[in-house]
């Protein structure tokens, strides 16, 4: 199927679609193939909030586009329909179709993990299936995003102006992603179940009596027992804070194994995701996820919208080469502005991926 790149906005107004499409401008002088959608809405020209006009989304003659079925005459690109996956949006059902005349798009697509990886097998069937597809989502919906083989994350300070504050925070979602894959894949767990399962000392296993969320009254009574928890959908911080509290500050010997490290990031707080971790860490437990992230890039983009006296918003600008330098002292993974240092670095990186994938 080719690589699956994911690119998540933080928030609204950090730069997400300028970061897409300068990832397409890279990959198409590359002479990949390039399918693009979302697991939202994008391509709109007018913030809705703000009132600010925004970067559109621009596709290239021969670029595939996934999207709904009404957002087609939306845009100025025209596009020849090749599959109908039968997935059903607000906007429509899905197309997949490529781009006979370049010009803008909007995407609009599945918000649900099971119809996107339904999507994406679609797409791999049709002529010339792209070698990297991108996939336009969002923080606030960051599940689905765990069936990319990687992600840029798109970040500003639309998000925070504060530059320490923003790069500390991008520090924090960092270590999430970085939760490491579990190499006991298949052991006692119920293999696509949607169930929360525990371990214990004897090799018991026991579906707990919840949904896939993890509450106060689902801990069991032999937690001491322990040795494993299994999570496989939206992980509440707040559920591994009380595995730590109910062992009394001891997960010594147990291990806790999450569908993907989005999950974790599901609740839409990233500092509180990143303080339960370091507590299960720190009371001796360990973290691991079933699919890995791999976290290829972060954006930064010095914009935000201010509001003024009135109600209407103006441009305004953080100091990019300090929000950069923040950025950069926080976060591990390379870091880029791509206005100001341009985007030949990146698509160095989206490069390898796609070959990395044919491997």
């Amino acid at each position: 199927m080719g690589a699956v790149l994911g690119v998540a906005g933080t928030a609204k107004n950090t730069g997400k679609t300028t970061t897409l499409n300068g990832i397409m401008r890279e990959a198409l002088a590359r002479d990949r193939r390039i399918l693009v959608t979302s697991i939202g809405f994008d391509g709109e020209d007018i913030d809705n909030v703000t009132g600010l006009p925004k970067p559109r989304i621009h596709c290239e003659k021969g670029v595939a586009v996934a999207t709904a079925s009404k957002c087609l005459g939306a845009g100025s690109a025209r596009i020849r329909i090749e599959v109908e996956p039968g997935i059903d949006t607000a906007l429509g059902r899905m197309v997949i179709g490529t781009v006979q005349s370049g010009g803008l798009v909007v995407l609009a697509g599945p918000n649900k993990t099971s119809d996107l990886e339904r999507l994406l097998s679609a797409a791999s069937g049709i002529r010339d299936a792209a070698d990297l597809t991108l996939v336009d989502g969002a923080f606030a919906r960051m599940a689905p995003m765990s069936l990319c083989d990687a992600l840029v994350l798109a970040t500003g300070a639309a998000r925070n102006t504060s530059a320490r504050s923003l790069a500390d925070e991008t520090a924090g979602i960092v270590k999430v992603l970085s939760i490491p894959g579990w190499s006991g894949r298949g052991t006692a767990f119920q293999q696509g179940g949607d169930r929360i399962v525990a371990i214990y000392e004897d090799g018991r296993a026991e579906d707990l009596p919840t949904g896939s969320m993890l509450g106060a009254q689902d801990i069991p009574g032999d937690v001491g027992a322990l040795t494993g928890v299994f999570i496989p959908g939206a992980v509440s911080p707040g559920a591994l804070h009380l595995l730590v509290s109910a062992r009394s500050g001891d997960l010594r010997g147990c291990e806790i194994i999450i569908g993907a490290a989005t999950n974790l990031l599901a609740s839409g707080d990233p500092g509180s995701a990143a303080r339960a971790l370091e507590s299960v860490e720190a009371s001796g437990g360990r973290v691991y996820a079933m699919r890995e992230v791999r976290l290829l890039a972060v954006t930064v983009n010095p914009f935000y919208p201010e509001r003024l006296p009135g109600g209407a918003y103006e441009k305004r600008f953080v100091d990019p080469r300090r929000l950069l330098a923040e950025m950069r002292r926080a976060v591990r993974s390379p870091v880029h502005d791509v206005v100001m240092e341009g985007t030949a670095e990146l698509g160095s990186l989206v490069d390898a991926l796609v070959v990395d994938s044919s491997i």
